[in-house]
């Protein structure tokens, strides 16, 4: 049952990983993104990432976006 576990815990680790670069590359909507990477619903999609990173993805593309030196806004 850990190998599952671990692999599972692999798996959600990629989703959002993939979600971030998302956020971050692209101006795609919030429920695009949770489309995209595999979620039927984007408030479930907004919870889990908000209680995997501590942020919500809106927070997250604003914060990171703003940092990022390159971005002319």
């Amino acid at each position: 049952e850990t190998g599952i576990a671990q692999v599972r815990l692999e798996m959600v680790s990629g989703v959002f990983s993939q979600a971030q670069q998302l956020l971050l590359d692209t101006d795609m909507k919030i429920s695009d993104i949770a489309d995209k990477v595999g979620f039927s619903y984007p408030s479930y999609y907004i919870s889990c990432f908000k209680k995997q990173t501590g942020i919500s993805p809106a927070r997250f593309r604003q914060l990171l976006k703003k940092s990022d030196p390159n971005d002319p806004v």
